[in-house]
């Protein structure tokens, strides 16, 4: 079991392997293993309805190691995990029962059903 706030996530998103280059990975993944922090790295092949990463430039891997580092112990690691607290904690509600959210969705599959029996 980890100490809670020691690991980092770092989610790609829609963005497929081809979206960086190899010498790009190779960069990220020697940063990961220098910066001594716990990571969990994650691809999710999604919709892919953003703009492409594609490109020249390479981000080496000190600048990579910098930011983690930044992230994980620096000076702004904890105003960054209490904004995220925050974040996380406006998104749970947003989902409750009477959240924005959960109400959005609830109006949006009412008048999907209205237009529906209209339809007919």
């Amino acid at each position: 079991m980890k100490k809670s706030s020691s690991v980092l996530y770092i989610c790609f998103g829609s963005m497929s392997k081809s979206d960086f280059s190899a010498s790009q990975l190779f960069e990220i993944a020697k940063a990961l293993a220098a910066s001594g922090q716990n990571f969990i790295w994650e691809w999710l092949l999604v919709l892919r309805n953003g703009p492409g990463v594609k490109g020249e430039i390479l981000v080496k891997m000190e600048e990579i190691e910098h930011a983690i580092t930044q992230l994980m112990v620096g000076e702004e690691a904890e105003g960054l995990r209490n904004r995220t607290r925050a974040l996380k904690e406006m998104a749970r509600r947003a989902t409750e029962v009477e959240g924005s959210s959960y109400c959005d969705l609830n109006s949006l599959l009412g008048d999907l059903r209205a237009m529906k029996s209209t339809s007919y």
